[in-house]
């Protein structure tokens, strides 16, 4: 097919289409000369100054008679707000109960927050008379400095025995 062209006579010579690939060659060759040789460094800008945490609660009992237990995980430190990004329960109850609610505790701007939990029941424990429930869960809850973060359990019935053991993880950043 012939196309109306500019400069008819030049561009459909040999002589141009050798010229054309000599150039496309001499680019990819001088790119890959000067292409970089070590990792490029890179900051992360969103979160200059994240400090990661880790902190668990320990196993607290449901105290006898009790329907709630509750489990400290920590503190927020003066001058942090906390990120938490992952939170996680393995909890024991007697068999035949079950949680009605599972819940962490916290404050933000000043207001107190509850964030839910939604349980599974993994199965019976070796003993054979505990069930054991589970979750691991990512999310992202924020918490004001001098927050007492807490897991809150309430269960279906005050008999028997039972308990939560939680830990969760995130980071720190600098409070505004």
């Amino acid at each position: 097919m012939n196309y109306p062209m500019p400069f008819p006579s030049v561009l459909g010579t040999t002589r141009v289409k050798h010229w054309l690939a000599a150039g496309l060659i001499a680019l990819l060759a001088s790119t890959a000369a000067t292409a970089q040789t070590r990792a490029a460094l890179v900051k992360d800008v969103d979160s200059p100054a994240s400090q990661p945490f880790a902190a668990s609660g320990g196993v607290v009992n449901f105290p006898s008679g009790s329907l709630n237990a509750s489990s400290t995980l920590m503190t927020v430190p003066a001058g942090k707000r906390a990120v938490i990004e992952h939170v996680s329960c393995i909890d024991f109850l007697e068999a035949g109960n079950n949680f009605v609610r599972m819940e962490m505790r916290y404050t933000l701007g000043g207001v107190a927050q509850r964030h839910q939990f939604v349980h599974t029941r993994v199965g019976t424990s070796l003993i054979g008379t505990i069930d054991v429930w589970s979750f691991s869960q990512p999310v992202r809850l924020y918490a004001d400095a001098g927050t007492t973060l807490q897991m809150a359990a309430l269960r279906r019935s005050a008999t028997g025995s039972g308990g939560i053991e939680c830990q969760i993880s995130g980071h720190y950043v600098d409070a505004p």
